[in-house]
């Protein structure tokens, strides 16, 4: 409440004021019949005068209600703009670039506290200029503000800094996520059953599914399971756990055979990090889950159980095939015309927004796409040489500093914290060589969270 202490008689009266002009404009507006999108953008107008005052007051509401409705960030709109988009557009990415101004410039606090701070401003700063390229390449600018909203989603990190501050802050951000997530998994079930479930005729149509939100699922099972094995009573091990198994379960309906494996090497790179003792717990809790999982799978796909497991067993054995799979042979493919590009433009990039015209390995003809199966090579390409090196400084610095956590922190709760930033990480820079996962929808919330775990990790005098 620090911005509405500092907030004089004046200053609460404009406010009201403003609050008051738009419920009344928005109020004549529908009077008059006005319809169609330009009743939504009223509505948008008279939200944000209500969510002004909201923030004055109580500044905590903003971050903590904007976890708790990630998830329809994370999923988005299929086609177009929708009414969804724009509300997180105003919420997330509006509210937080004026949050930047209001705080750097206005009150003139420090809000950087380390290079990976410095970096990750400047980074974004210079993205900007990055219009230039986009225009130069024919990109409407619409399509540069619409990747760059999203693309910078993760500088709510810094407002996360700011606000959360200690060990309650952090539970408190911890039981909003774990909530919010729930209604992800269960969400996904959904649109999975809706999907692949309806009128199957094939076995590999249990194969298809979703693909989306790999990254915090991959994550946020991880950190279950290890905030299972710190849990001091069996209520809360119980409770933890069953997040973990649904979580682990929506990651398995993507059929995302690289975020599996990865989940995998994460439960062994723990197994052998952790002492005897949490050895046998780990152990207990990896059967327990594999043992619901089954059962659910036996319990859901009844009949098709069978074939479920066998076309998820192809899926992970598909790895051995190497450079022999047909669709590794279509993003090396993919990649020759990104190297092209990059090669045109080392130093700037091609500019936010644009595409790559591509030959498409199975339909043997040429199209252009937004989205190239590397990270690496998609921030070379959109960003330029010098971006892209900072850019991955700031990954590689974090994950650098967590996995240092994991040794050296004695409290347990900041080295589950560890634990949990260093899983965001190796999921996102391992992930990141067959997928532009850095800049996916739900990455962008796990880089702004694992940097606020960093942070608070480093914040610590115990583990130096």
């Amino acid at each position: 409440m620090q911005l509405a202490n500092s907030l004089n008689i004046s200053d609460k009266k404009i406010i009201g004021s403003m609050m008051a002009f738009g419920l009344g404009f928005a109020g004549l507006a529908f009077l008059l019949g006005l319809d169609g999108i330009n009743g939504l953008i009223l509505i948008g107008i008279c939200i944000a005068f209500l969510m002004t005052y909201v923030l004055v007051k109580y500044e905590r509401f903003w971050i903590y209600s904007l976890m708790g409705i990630s998830p329809i960030f994370f999923y988005g709109s299929k086609a177009g703009i929708s009414p969804n988009d724009v509300f997180m557009s105003l919420y997330l990415n509006v509210f937080t670039f004026i949050w930047l101004i209001y705080i750097i410039f206005i009150k003139k606090e420090r809000i950087v506290h380390s290079i990976s701070d410095w970096l990750m401003l400047m980074f974004y700063f210079f993205s900007l200029l990055t219009v230039v390229n986009s225009l130069n390449n024919d990109i409407p600018f619409i399509n540069f503000i619409k990747e760059y909203a999203l693309f910078s989603t993760c500088l709510i990190y810094f407002p996360l800094k700011y606000y959360i501050k200690d060990k309650k802050d952090i539970i408190n951000l911890l039981i909003i996520l774990t909530i919010a997530l729930t209604f992800a998994d269960l969400y996904h079930f959904y649109l999975y059953k809706s999907t692949a479930l309806q009128d199957v005729l094939y076995a590999y149509q249990l194969g298809t599914s979703v693909r989306i939100n790999q990254t915090i699922f991959t994550t946020a099972a991880f950190t279950g399971l290890i905030f299972t094995i710190y849990a001091k009573s069996i209520k809360a091990r119980l409770i933890i756990l069953s997040f973990s198994a649904i979580t682990t379960f929506a990651l398995v309906v993507t059929f995302s055979r690289t975020f599996w494996l990865i989940l995998i090497v994460l439960v062994a790179i723990a197994f052998v990090l952790l002492p005897i003792k949490r050895k046998r717990i780990l152990t207990t809790l990896i059967l327990i889950v594999v043992t619901l999982s089954l059962s659910v799978t036996f319990l859901v796909f009844k009949d098709n159980a069978k074939i479920f497991l066998k076309v998820a067993e192809n899926r992970i054995t598909s790895v051995e095939k190497g450079s022999k799979d047909e669709s590794v042979k279509a993003r090396l493919v993919e990649y020759e015309s990104v190297y092209r590009d990059i090669e045109r433009y080392p130093l700037s990039g091609m500019g936010l927004g644009t595409k790559v015209r591509v030959y498409d390995y199975f339909k043997f003809t040429t199209s252009y796409i937004a989205n190239i199966h590397n990270s690496y090579l998609f921030i070379m390409h959109r960003w330029g040489i010098p971006l892209g090196i900072i850019f991955l400084f700031i990954m590689f610095y974090n994950a650098y500093f967590s996995l240092v956590g994991i040794f050296k922190m004695k409290d347990d709760f900041y080295k589950i914290l560890s634990y949990s930033a260093f899983a965001a990480f190796f999921t996102l820079i391992v992930a990141s060589t067959t997928s532009a996962q850095f800049f996916q929808r739900d990455s962008q919330f796990v880089i702004a969270i694992a940097m606020l775990f960093v942070n608070k990790i480093n914040e610590q005098k115990s583990w130096i």
